[in-house]
This record gives structure tokens, sequence and C-alpha cells, in this order.
């Protein structure tokens, strides 16, 4: 039961860091290209 618990728990981090990543990943390039062309 509790080795199951954290299995899940893992699964859980790994969906939100994979989240985390797809909207901060596009925003970052953004932010990038806009600082290197400015410059």
């Amino acid at each position: 039961m509790k080795n199951k618990h954290t299995l899940t728990k893992r699964w859980e981090w790994m969906y939100w860091a994979v989240l985390a990543s797809a909207i901060l990943y596009p925003v970052l390039m953004y932010w990038f290209s806009r600082y290197f062309a400015s410059s």
C-alpha cells in the first residue's frame, strides 16, 4: 500500500514537471528572443 502511494507520488511529480516545462519553455524562448533582439 505504501509502495503504491510512493509510485503515484512520483508520477504526480513527473506530471507537474512536464507541465511546468511545457509552460515555461515557450515563455523563456520568447523572453530570450526579445532580450537578444534588443541588445
